[in-house]
């Protein structure tokens, strides 16, 4: 009777086993041919945007179903990875169970709120030009599709948001696990990237006629935001669908029928500005606060409605070519790399096609002007091109260069609507100054010199704190002009030489600001030209001073200054000092040297601080990325 019991049992398992198996094997051929379906109802549908400027309902209806089979898939895996054990005692398999569940969760969060799209997305097109009677008037129903399905995620917000959370917990589990498991934490990553650009990107697009602008900043030439504005690619829209990609020089923008704003003082002082022009007007490191200036330019001068700015600098344009790979330049007959893209564009620029080259711009000097950044109007139509048959794998190299990009600024973004702009600020993409409690420190460097010098700056940050009834903070800032020529003096005046590179071997000039808490009183400058001038931006004061570097020489600039109490927390024996330390973009790995001394008591803190004695600690590192959360306990005697 036993033997019976255990033989029956033997085979209800071996049934259910084979069900599992089947089920699974079923399920897995079924979300292989719905992705089939899905990636071909997808290009279907995006032509057809392309060419009639909307889906038709039978083509959206299309999609719904695909994503509805999706998602009944992705739900499926989700609930059986949901019962999959964490083995704490085996690290190895715990890191792959919770990978597994992290994604299944988000894909499957994903899916839902895109099968909620495709449905307002298929009832959009499906009623377009009907005439509809239920309010009592006729009128004809022309909701835009495509804004229809934004809107649906925009009411999805908060499952994107978790989604996001569970992508970006998966791609840190992975590159922490290493070996094979970390090379899916690209793909994890885009996931993560892609729930972001869906909470953005319905606040963004608006119904009617807008444009998006993408800042192209010289590093080579640092501004505040990341470099000089060389050029602009102007993205126009019509809801969500792409008119039209242009790129523009930034000497090309109009100025508008009012009379432009007047520079800050500074740019009218030293570079003799007499207004504030499109090319200038990332004076201020709060990119908000640039971008919102840039648009309203922009805006002035040209009559259309900017939606958003977007900038970035040279270190990006290299980290995208090296996630995107090489790309043909049709008309030039060049190919473009990570390492070659920005000499070639110097080659390009110093001898245009169809025009003088810059050692010959006498010739014709108006041509050489007009055409020295038309190569940046060909990459920008061969990268659209390439961009137009990514793979998955193209994809996932890309968003995973977006995340290094933006936390070390070399990518911004900014949008006018408040709602979008906030999910860019919640998602640390919109370069803005810290605000709170405790100490505080940006350096930003802007070059007046009309040159490329910043191509051989060597620049060194040493932070001093001291701790006591009045704590005061020292910083000396360090240049270095490692231009490899000798000139007999420093010339301050805007003139073209024979090479790009002979505009990088001149004389530094930079006008260096120093932001530091409210509240602080200057008490001292060392190594300034001329006054130092106090000033407030964006909740901090401002030490502004011009420093002038030559070739093959050095240059300190050194302020102390009295610090506010309020940078330290706590009360009686027991205090905090909070530290922020921000980059500015533009600027690859400074040196950061950072002590804090304590007149009195002793001073607490984990690595990666090191302790001289009990009231010193000493702190470096490059400042590759903003340092924030920074805190040292004092305890008193």
């Amino acid at each position: 009777m036993r033997r019976s019991i255990r033989q029956l049992a033997f085979w209800l398992l071996v049934v259910a086993f084979c069900a599992a198996v089947y089920e699974g094997v079923t399920t897995y051929w079924g979300l292989r041919t719905t992705l089939r379906h899905l990636r071909e109802d997808g290009v279907a549908l995006y032509q057809e945007v392309q060419s009639a400027g909307m889906p038709s309902p039978d083509r959206a209806g299309a999609l719904r179903r695909d994503m509805e089979s999706l998602e009944r898939f992705l739900r499926t895996f989700e609930r059986l990875g949901r019962h999959l054990p964490r083995p704490r005692w085996w690290p190895w398999l715990e890191r792959r169970v919770a990978f597994l569940q992290h994604t299944l969760s988000a894909t499957a969060d994903l899916a839902t709120a895109a099968w909620w799209a495709a449905v307002r997305l298929e009832s959009a097109a499906d009623h377009f030009g009907l005439i509809t009677t239920a309010t009592g008037t006729p009128f004809v129903m022309e909701e835009d599709p495509l804004l229809a399905a934004l809107k649906s995620f925009a009411q999805d917000r908060e499952r994107l948001v978790q989604a996001q959370g569970h992508f970006s917990e998966a791609a840190a589990i992975a590159r922490q696990a290493g070996g094979r498991l970390a090379d899916l934490a690209p793909y994890a990553e885009a996931g993560a990237w892609g729930a972001r650009a869906l909470v953005i990107a319905p606040h963004l697009f608006r119904q009617g006629q807008h444009t998006v602008l993408l800042l192209v900043q010289n590093s080579d030439e640092l501004r505040a935001t990341g470099g000089f504005i060389s050029g602009v690619v102007v993205l126009r829209f019509d809801g969500a669908r792409l008119l039209s990609a242009d790129y523009r020089n930034s000497y090309d923008i109009p100025t508008g029928p009012e009379p432009p704003p007047a520079p800050p003082d500074p740019l009218r002082e030293i570079m003799l500005a007499p207004v504030l022009v499109f090319r200038d007007a990332n004076w201020s490191p709060d990119f908000p606060t640039s971008a919102h200036v840039l648009a309203s330019l922009y805006q002035s001068g040209t009559g259309e409605e900017v939606s958003a700015v977007i900038a970035m600098d040279t270190a990006f344009v290299r980290m995208f070519l090296g996630a995107l790979g090489a790309v043909p330049v049709p008309g030039y007959e060049v190919t473009i790399t990570q390492e070659n893209a920005i000499e070639v564009a110097i080659g390009f620029w110093e001898a245009p096609i169809g025009a003088p080259s810059i050692r010959e711009r006498q010739m014709d000097f108006q041509a050489w002007l007009a055409h020295r950044k038309d190569f940046g109007g060909a990459v920008l139509k061969a990268i659209l091109a390439r961009a137009r048959a990514l793979s998955v794998r193209d994809g996932a190299r890309l968003a995973s260069a977006i995340g290094p990009a933006v936390e070390q600024k070399h990518l911004l973004f900014w949008a006018a609507d408040p709602r979008a702009q906030e999910a860019i600020e919640r998602f640390g993409m919109a370069g803005a100054l810290a605000q709170g409690e405790g100490d505080y420190l940006l350096v930003v460097d802007t070059n007046m010199g009309w040159n490329k010098v910043d191509r051989h700056i060597a620049r060194a940050i040493a932070y001093e704190v001291t701790l006591g009834e009045r704590p005061e903070g020292r910083i000396c800032l360090t240049y270095r002009n490692q231009a490899n020529v000798h000139l007999e003096r420093c010339e301050h005046r805007a003139a073209y030489g024979d090479s790009y590179e002979a505009l990088t071997e001149q004389c530094y000039w930079d006008y260096v600001r120093v932001f530091v808490p409210e509240g602080s009183d200057l008490l001292s400058a060392e190594g300034v030209e001329g006054d130092v001038r106090i000033g407030e931006e964006e909740g901090k004061r401002t030490f502004g001073a011009l420093l002038v570097v030559p070739p093959q020489e050095e240059r300190s600039i050194c302020l102390t200054y009295r610090l506010p109490d309020y940078i330290l927390g706590g009360q009686g024996g027991n205090r905090a000092y909070r530290l922020t330390v921000q980059k500015q973009a533009g600027i690859e790995g400074v040196p950061l040297a950072v002590t804090v001394r304590a007149l009195q008591g002793t001073l607490v803190a984990p690595p990666p601080w090191e302790a001289l004695d009990a009231q010193t600690l000493l702190l470096k590192t490059h400042l590759e990325a903003d340092l924030a959360g920074i805190t040292i306990g004092w305890e008193g005697p």
